[in-house]
């Protein structure tokens, strides 16, 4: 296929934010444009100056001390935000921000009071946002972001928080009723249980907090964990499908 100039800024305009009119693909040929597109793009990480996070200090600090400082947090995401804003108007990193906003769509989850959980969840879906889908969705679901949005440090032996389980099949992976049951999605929360963050934010599972009974989920019978069921999901061709779609 031979593109026009007019199709060429239309294939720019689709797939960055902004592009300067010299930097306009000067190949005709539409697979040599877009792997020109591809081939400039930059993955970099956004930086933003925030202290050492020292969970023992903050625990110490009054309560007038901690609203002040989460007045000050959002200030800091706000900041955070712009400093993106400026990194997607970057001539070779266009691509690789949009899709990033793309994701932060795909896998809602709430950080602006914490510039911390921001900055690490904005990172994450930038480091994977043209790579492999099964890395992504093992990374956020492992995030203190998501950890903390979808309670599942709630989520214990005994009284399971089906939050993440729900939108984990419903808006992450499957689509709303596809190729699952309530009874699936309690299951899956059984298996989830545990899961939780140490005070530095790094995923861990509780042991004494998992259930280690066996669960029946999508018609299997084991004693799955939230990483069997990661990858249960990734193997189901409704999966590829809404992912495609989305």
């Amino acid at each position: 296929m031979e593109l026009t100039n007019r199709d060429k800024y239309h294939l720019h305009a689709r797939i960055e934010f902004f592009v300067h009119h010299n930097e306009i693909s000067k190949f005709d040929n539409a697979e040599e444009a877009v792997d020109h597109i591809f081939k400039r793009q930059k993955i970099e990480a956004l930086k933003y100056d925030l202290p050492k996070w020292d969970p023992a200090a903050h625990k110490k600090k009054s309560q007038k001390q901690k609203m002040e400082l989460r007045k000050k947090w959002r200030k800091q995401v706000g900041e955070i935000n712009a400093k993106w804003i400026a990194q997607m108007c970057e001539g070779d990193k266009g691509l690789v921000e949009k899709m990033t906003l793309f994701w932060h769509g795909h896998f809602a989850c709430r950080t602006a009071d914490n510039p911390y959980q921001t900055l690490e969840l904005n990172n994450i879906l930038r480091t994977h946002c043209l790579g492999n889908f099964k890395d992504l969705l093992f990374a956020v679901s492992k995030s203190a972001s998501m950890i903390g949005y979808l309670h599942l440090k709630q989520n214990k032996k005994g009284k399971p928080n089906e939050d993440f389980a729900r939108e984990l099949c419903e808006l992450f992976t499957l689509g709303r009723d596809v190729d699952y049951t309530e009874k699936d999605v309690t299951e899956i929360a059984r298996a989830f249980t545990g899961w939780s963050t140490d005070e530095y934010g790094n995923h861990l599972v509780r042991p004494r907090q998992h259930d280690e009974g066996e669960k029946t989920i999508f018609g299997r019978t084991g004693n799955f964990g939230g990483e069997d069921v990661l990858e249960m999901i990734l193997q189901n061709e409704s999966c590829a499908r809404f992912i495609v779609s989305r």
